[in-house]
């Protein structure tokens, strides 16, 4: 079902905790919706606004406002900036008590505290590697990222610190499941695939004829 409009800009959905609404970037701004696809509305002016990730108490939403990173809170739709000037800001994810949010920076993979400090560099970019699109563990205590390098994805598996990492499977865009079991994945070849937290038993959930991006498990 088609539930964003203007669905034809619509990208980057995030639930909120509770499963009845999402949010999404489109036209430079955020839009609401509700899980139906009714009374879509838009909560913040852009024009920069991208990539929304909605806090595990439903009270904030951060997104990436240019080279920003911005916090918006849901009860009274007021934004703050969380961190300032940050190149190469994309793809942020909170962690499940809400206390931290991990960020691309660049090639890097950051973390944060949710009130703007403890700046922490935790997966490196170097010699051509980049790391893309973290997302956390259930229990907090590790971050799923993709490794770029040499035209390959990888899924890996990084402690919070950064300090311990494995492979778990090629593609890109893991996100891990409410009951941290399964990992949903997208393929090299660009096909949603869920599998599970060892990278084994994968199972694809879209055709070969199809493409996806930005995969994201309800709550």
């Amino acid at each position: 079902a088609t539930l964003a409009s203007p669905s034809s800009d619509a990208r980057a959905p995030s639930w909120s905790p509770d499963g009845t609404h999402l949010v999404y970037a489109a036209g430079g701004k955020l839009f609401i919706v509700g899980a139906d696809g009714t009374n879509a509305t838009a909560v913040t002016d852009g024009p920069n606004d991208d990539l929304p990730a909605w806090s595990p108490d439903g009270t904030r939403i951060a997104f990436v406002r240019g080279h920003d990173l911005a916090l918006l809170s849901v009860p009274n739709g007021g934004v703050t900036t969380l961190f300032a000037g940050v190149p190469g800001a994309n793809a942020v994810a909170w962690s499940p008590d809400g206390a931290h949010v991990a960020f691309e920076r660049g090639t890097n993979i950051g973390t944060l505290d949710a009130d703007g400090f403890n700046l922490q560099l935790i997966l490196v970019g170097t010699n051509g590697t980049a790391f893309r699109a973290p997302s956390w563990t259930p229990d907090g205590t590790r971050i799923i990222a993709t490794r770029e390098a040499g035209g390959t994805r990888t899924i890996i598996v990084t402690t919070a610190d950064g300090k311990e990492q494995r492979d778990l499977t090629a593609g890109s865009s893991g996100a891990i499941s409410a009951d941290g079991l399964r990992v949903l994945t997208l393929s090299p070849a660009g096909r949603l695939i869920v599998t599970d937290f060892q990278g084994q038993n994968p199972r694809p959930l879209s055709s070969a004829s199809e493409t996806a991006a930005f995969p994201a498990w309800s709550p």
